[in-house]
């Protein structure tokens, strides 16, 4: 066999040597990603199993729609999706199975996740499109009557594009009935794409019918981008010293992973936010289980930490607030383990709760009260395995009616978590780790808001309810001062142009990033980017884009050489009606024209935010990196900007480069 895009008439199959995994220790454990065209109402698109665990695996279309089923001994899990497919027409297929959840999405759909009541691990072969003779009885108990019919056009397992053809030989083990998918314009060279896009058909056996998609999610090209995956981190936007974490519904973001050193992220809650974390393990070789949160809680109730059995029916752990008692409550089965604090906590301010498990001693200690244990006669071995761990509430989706019958807290935590130490491990920024977020920011108040230091000091917090003073840069000349910034700080001032036809910016700025976001002014709200002013680092490059109204296209200068080489650049940009200009260093200017009709620019909010703007990651990859670097002697229009002492960031604790 030997085929580029292969077609299967429901007496078709490949059969292919893989190993998936559902061990919840491990992190990632399936990904499947399908594009493919169905010429039939009903068929199998891939069947996985192993006979040692009773374990199947079953990917299916059933009158348009797909149905993803997987079965470990006695236990069934099953998701239809709610989009019916459309007939001869290319679709995009995500499944993948982390720890104990399994989520799925077709094509921009919405994403239907089913957490399973198991975790296991197996080896299995895999059939894609079909089965051999001798497995064809599964068809009747599967209630389907033959296998696919149509073309698959990609198929990537963990992340890894098959192709299928000789090449694969150490994965394909063998095929029947495979054909060529005829008139695909990517097989044929019909299609014409650019340089860092692929062809993707759109109707099958249509020679002419084709888009050209880019997988970079910083491609600044008027292409289609692959930005749709369950899990925006998969193309690993993020830089090296950085990790990505998932924001809900389709975003995500990059946080620093040695800044908390220097600097630690208090994670501020509303009711709705939250922090989906991986299970909670005991501490390896010892049978012991602790937890500390430092928390500030701004009202009388609310859920702090909730982990279900990945059975659900043997029970969940939570720490929640409850009339402003601290209460940790164990629910095994019908029995119920329930430790409260001595006293009522004070809001506003904040506490520490630590909370121990060893053997059959509970222990809950809440800041300076007297411990209260409690003993409890059975194996706490019966606790583990755990599914996710989420912190500040529990998302409706994730709630089950049967599990949380007798679970009476249902209000979100809203307040402010400083730090959770996790089997003796800290956490000073508890986003570190995490698999998705959900209306997190970052806390500003107690004790540092109101500024409680003298004039021209800064408020720091340390721990809990203490803070120092540091003294606020103030000299004579601020333009020779140089700001660095980490990729944390979203710092954000006041602008005005002077001239509503024109925008002049100068500035220095020095870095070895290859993306981010240095400024950016425009809209922030639903309607972001129908008009904005930009400068970002696009692979290595600055470029600076203007859209001036709703309907027109952005316009953009590009740099021709790369700027992340870790040496100080000058950059200089005049708007001035639709003529564009920009000069860096002592090269030539570049100049470009705009073809809006429209000549006035004006900004709505009236700031200008540099460094990065997290509300933008919704809506553009470009723009969604955050700037890391230095920058000094920033001019707009006429007036330099003191980067340091500006009212709107005075309580950021800011470095110099």
């Amino acid at each position: 066999f030997n085929v580029t895009i292969p077609h299967f008439n429901r007496q078709s199959y490949f059969e292919l040597k893989t190993q998936l995994s559902t061990k919840h220790s491990d992190n990632q454990l399936l990904r499947i990603d399908l594009i493919f065209a169905s010429e039939h109402h009903n068929g199998l698109l891939l069947y996985a199993d192993d006979k040692l665990t009773e374990f199947y695996f079953i990917i299916s279309i059933r009158n348009k729609i797909l149905d993803i089923t997987v079965r470990l001994d006695h236990f069934i899990s099953t998701i239809q999706l709610p989009e019916v497919i459309e007939l001869d027409t290319y679709a995009r297929l995500q499944v993948h199975i982390l720890h104990n959840e399994l989520r799925a999405r077709l094509n921009d759909g919405n994403i239907s996740s089913r957490l399973l009541p198991f975790g296991s691990s197996f080896k299995s072969t895999l059939y894609l499109g079909g089965l051999p003779d001798s497995l064809n009885s599964l068809y009747q108990q599967f209630h389907l009557d033959e296998g696919f019919q149509g073309c698959i056009h990609e198929l990537s397992i963990n992340e890894r594009r098959l192709t299928f053809n000789n090449s694969e030989h150490h994965i394909i083990l063998s095929a029947q009935n495979i054909d060529e998918c005829i008139a695909n314009p990517c097989r044929s060279g019909i299609a014409s794409c650019r340089n860092g896009t692929r062809c993707i058909p759109i109707r099958n056996n249509d020679a002419n019918s084709y888009k050209c998609i880019c997988d970079d999610h910083m491609s600044s090209l008027n292409t289609d981008c692959l930005t749709s995956s369950i899990d925006r981190c998969s193309l690993k936007p993020c830089d090296y010293d950085q990790q990505c974490i998932n924001v809900y519904p389709n975003n995500y973001t990059c946080i620093c992973k040695n800044c908390a050193l220097d600097n630690q992220y208090i994670a501020a809650f509303d009711p709705n936010s939250y922090i989906k974390r991986p299970p909670l393990e005991l501490l390896e070789h010892t049978g012991k289980f602790s937890i500390e949160i430092w928390f500030l809680s701004e009202s009388s109730s609310g859920l702090i930490i909730y982990s279900d059995h990945v059975n659900s029916k043997k029970g969940y752990f939570t720490v929640f607030i409850q009339r402003r008692m601290v209460i940790c409550n164990i629910i095994l089965g019908s029995k119920t383990i329930s430790l409260s604090s001595r006293y009522p906590i004070e809001l506003n301010i904040w506490h520490r709760c630590s909370i121990e498990i060893y053997g059959q001693k509970f222990t809950l200690i809440v800041d300076q009260e007297s411990p209260v244990v409690t003993y409890e006669l059975f194996s706490t071995n019966i606790l583990w395995p755990r599914s996710f761990t989420f912190i500040g509430n529990l998302p409706i989706q994730y709630r089950s009616f049967d599990t949380l019958s007798n679970f009476i807290i249902f209000e979100g935590f809203r307040g402010a978590i400083q730090k959770i130490i996790l089997n003796n491990h800290p956490l000073n920024d508890i986003r570190q780790d995490a698999i998705e977020l959900f209306n997190i920011s970052e806390y500003r108040g107690y004790p540092c808001h109101p500024n409680p230091c003298t004039l021209n000091k800064i408020c720091q917090q340390t721990e809990l309810n203490n803070y120092t003073c540091h003294t606020r840069y103030k000299q004579s000349n601020m333009k020779d001062i140089s700001i660095e910034l980490d990729g944390r700080q979203n710092l954000m001032y006041s602008y005005v142009p002077l001239n509503l036809n024109r925008n002049y910016f100068k500035l220095l700025f020095r870095t070895k990033t290859s993306y981010g976001l240095i400024f950016y002014i425009g809209d922030t709200t639903i309607n972001v980017f129908s008009q904005y002013i930009s400068l970002t680092i696009v692979n290595g490059f600055i470029q600076f884009t203007v859209k001036t109204e709703e309907n027109s296209t952005e316009v953009f200068l590009r740099s021709k050489i790369r700027i992340d080489d870790g040496q100080w650049h000058r950059i200089e940009i005049e708007r001035f009606r639709r003529r564009i200009t920009m000069k860096l260093d002592d090269s030539y200017p570049r100049r470009t024209v705009s073809l809006s009709k429209l000549t006035t620019f004006r900004p709505n909010p009236t700031y200008i935010y540099i460094g990065g703007y997290h509300r933008l990651c919704g809506h553009d990859e470009q723009h969604c990196r955050a700037y890391r670097g230095c920058l000094k002697n920033f001019f707009m229009d006429k007036y330099f900007i003191d980067l340091f002492n500006d009212e709107i960031n005075q309580y950021y604790p800011l470095k110099q480069c």
